[in-house]
């Protein structure tokens, strides 16, 4: 026999009610084996469990040894950027004793690269992006088979011919396509408008802004979207008492270059694994319970688990780096109130899926592969889904300044001129260094010649030596001074060379953003326009990358989000996503140009009776609104032109009665 506790732990002799309570072997060895079967249950449920989440630690264990190399461009580039040295440049310099100076001349070129782009894509009307029918909108089967069932009672009751009824189904068949088309350009328009305003709602604007900035920074930029997320909505009910409600919305983020850990193969972010490093609040894991493909058992255990150890799983080896560049505290993330998570984008078997709890309607095959999407946090995939996307597309989209073809990163700015950084810092710090020893003579003191107690570093004007001529028998003088040799126009030739070099090398030069233009043909207003025009067409290969990997993609899927979830029929057809920000950089300013050659040739008696003051008021529009100028207060609208119209009739009118009196 045995003693165990009141509370039924073995090994403990004393109860909670400090009372023994005796056993027997059996009941002993019963609790025992309860206790491994327990635990036993508990080992198969955690395999089942950590099946997926092995996987995705694998990928990200892969993806993570791959990024290192891009990860120290990266830290390179912002670093280039801040201006600042690398801790073994700067201590390199401070045992020489030399300048730290650092000319940032990388930033300059960065913003003015983001404010050319932020230009360009403005300033394409009002938006970078069009949607507009196929040339041949797709028709019905319903529509054809009523149409052939027409033709076909015709034929009957009629008792037409054959090359007569083909007659009547073309000319039918055109006036249907004719209808169609007038259809599919009511839906261009409304879908236009419904995309615009979840762009508007959904904080496109803002994400573009923060994309565009790591896209002349970093080796490649990410923006992610249409994604839905749950928001919580105010309004204002009856006495206007605020009433609060949830909504899902389509909304875009910018995902930061450093928390993009692509497989090594890949080369782009619909090509072999994806993972995204997110940092999520206690509150944010909590309310994933209940959303489809959410585990809330695993989010309870999360957030258990959080309490106790804090969830700092995902740090990459430059961490800390990343941080101090940043500009955050160091070990901030550390001692921050997040959650470390892995957002998985990537496939895997079936089988994987059904062992991890997914319903296996969902599944086909287990051993063929799927798309999901996963969220891992420490060992538990709190959440796994299908990618929903008809064509296993990822809706997270990068570009980069220059493409590589074959690789997923590209280059960025800060990289394309980092040699041409080095030798201008290098000529500046010399150029400082001199400066500082060439701005007052070198002394040399015999110092047997000085009395006891005179300074030799304290040197002004008129000053007085005593000297001890007995000790200085040599004849020598027991001061000496040099003037050290200057250099700076030599130096400052060295920044110029190469500054005007980095012009060339990133496309972006100094006269474009206002720099000094240097005279010859910049130095006239019609020489500067042919300059920025030549100048542009580095810009534009930027804007291209922008426009073919970012703009296009992203409308196209919100554009087949609408057509597959929204319930509003009106805005669906046969449509076409077209992003334009490349294409207005090359007509913007011939299109301005012609428009008012347009203007002034058609200043006529002839063409004004053809176009009318509707057709003039049109021109004026896009001429106005081109120049940023406010169109409604300029060019009155429809209405206000008919009764302008109408008044200028009625006093011609008037004149003429008047006349025939």
């Amino acid at each position: 026999m045995q003693t165990v506790n009141t509370s039924g732990n073995l090994g403990s002799t004393i109860g909670s009610n400090g009372l023994l309570r005796v056993v027997s072997n059996d009941q002993i060895d019963r609790a025992e084996r309860e206790k491994i079967e327990k635990e036993q249950e508990q080992n198969k449920t955690y395999q089942v469990m950590t099946s997926l989440a092995g996987h995705i630690r694998t990928a990200w264990d892969d993806a993570n040894r791959a990024k290192q190399n891009i990860e120290r461009v990266m830290l390179q580039c912002i670093n280039q950027r801040k201006g600042e040295y690398s801790t073994e440049l700067k201590a390199a310099i401070a045992s020489e004793g030399g300048s730290e100076t650092f000319l940032m001349i990388t930033d300059v070129k960065c913003r003015a690269a983001e404010s050319w782009i932020r230009d360009i894509l403005g300033s394409a009307g009002d938006k970078a992006w069009m949607i507009s029918p196929t040339p041949i909108p797709d028709m019905s089967p319903q529509i054809q088979q009523n149409m052939m069932a027409g033709a076909w009672e015709m034929m009957q009751v009629e008792q037409l011919s054959a090359d007569e009824v083909q007659g009547m189904l073309e000319q039918a068949k055109g006036q249907v396509t004719e209808q169609l088309q007038k259809e599919a350009d009511l839906s261009a328009e409304r879908m236009t408008s419904k995309i615009e305003d979840q762009l508007a709602e959904g904080g496109f604007d803002s994400a573009f802004s923060q994309f565009v900035t790591d896209l002349a920074t970093y080796p490649a930029a990410f923006i992610e979207g249409p994604i839905l997320k749950k928001r919580k909505t105010l309004k204002w009910g009856k006495d206007f008492k605020p009433v609060l409600g949830e909504e899902i919305r389509v909304e875009y983020e910018r995902i930061s270059p450093f928390d993009v850990y692509p497989s090594a193969q890949s080369t782009n972010c619909d090509d072999g694994d994806l993972l995204i490093r997110r940092r999520l609040s206690p509150g944010a894991i909590h309310s994933m319970s209940g959303l489809p493909g959410s585990k809330d058992d695993e989010i309870t255990q999360v957030l258990e688990e959080y309490g106790r150890s804090g969830l700092k799983d995902w740090l990459s080896f430059a961490e800390h780096e990343r941080e101090v560049a940043e500009g955050r505290e160091t070990l901030a993330s550390l001692s921050s109130t997040t959650i470390d998570a892995l957002q998985y984008r990537g496939r895997v078997q079936g089988k994987m899926l059904i062992e991890w709890g997914m319903p296996q309607e969902k599944i086909e095959d287990h051993l063929k592969e799927y798309d999901i999407e996963a969220w891992l946090v420490g060992r538990h995939v709190i959440k796994c889904i299908l990618n929903p996307d008809p064509l296993d597309r990822r809706p997270i989209f990068k570009a980069s300044a220059v493409e590589q073809p074959g690789s997923f990163w590209g280059m960025g700015i800060p990289q394309l001129m980092a040699d041409i950084q080095e030798i201008v810092n290098a000529a500046i710090r010399a150029l400082v260094d001199n400066l500082a020893i060439a701005s007052g003579p070198q002394v040399g003191v015999d110092a047997s010649a000085l009395p006891d107690g005179e300074s030799v570093t304290n040197i002004y004007p008129w000053k007085v030596w005593n000297l001890n001529s007995a000790e200085n028998g040599s004849g020598k003088l027991p001061l000496e001074f040099y003037q050290p040799a200057m250099h700076t126009a030599e130096l400052l030739s060295i920044y110029e060379r190469f500054g005007d070099y980095a012009d060339q090398v990133t496309g972006i030069p100094a006269y474009t953003y206002g720099g000094d233009t240097g005279g010859g043909a910049a130095s006239t207003a019609s020489g500067l326009s042919m300059l920025m025009g030549a100048a542009s067409k580095g810009i534009k290969q930027i804007i291209r990358n922008i426009d073919m990997n970012v703009v296009e993609h992203i409308i196209e899927r919100t554009y087949i989000h609408n057509m597959l979830y929204d319930e509003d029929q009106s805005i669906k057809g046969d449509l076409k996503v077209q992003a334009r920000g490349s294409a207005a950089l090359i007509q913007k300013e011939t299109t301005q140009l012609r428009r008012m050659e347009f203007l002034a040739s058609t200043n006529n008696e002839i063409d004004m009776a053809i176009i009318g003051m509707e057709g003039r008021a049109e021109i004026l529009r896009e001429t106005v609104k081109s120049l940023d100028m406010p169109t409604a207060k300029i060019v009155p609208d429809a209405e206000k032109l008919m009764a302008l119209q109408n008044q200028q009739a009625q006093m011609e009118q008037a004149q003429m009665q008047q006349g025939q009196i």
